[in-house]
């Protein structure tokens, strides 16, 4: 959404859905700070090729066999979702630590008002 947002006010757009894909694509392409990947690697076992890489391929993709390809896209996969785990473990020990030095217990007496 961000990305959304700060292409519009640098460009002054109101045609926000034209530029959806290509937002959409950054986003997708973009390493998280929490699991350390990107969305499509977690998602797909592998980056995204943009159109451009299609075009411009030199060399034919290796060609493997259905099985071969479901096991290691399912290694692949673990790999990438343990070490996403490692990675959000520390972020949220990262965030909670930032948000309990900020934090306040309120104080509240016998009698007093409060929203329920």
């Amino acid at each position: 959404m961000t990305i959304l947002l700060t292409f519009i006010e640098r460009h002054q757009l109101d045609r926000w859905d034209e530029i959806l894909p290509q937002c959409l694509s950054a986003y997708r392409a973009a390493v998280h700070s929490s699991t350390g990947y990107t969305p499509s690697i977690l998602a797909l076992g592998h980056e995204i090729r943009l159109p451009i890489e299609v075009l411009t391929s030199l060399a034919p993709a290796e060609r493997i066999g259905l099985p071969q390809y479901v096991r290691e896209l399912g290694e692949r996969l673990k790999v990438a979702y343990n070490i996403a785990a490692q990675h959000q473990s520390k972020s949220q020990h990262h965030q909670k630590s930032c948000y309990d030095r900020t934090a306040n217990e309120p104080a509240y007496g016998i009698g007093d008002h409060v929203w329920l």
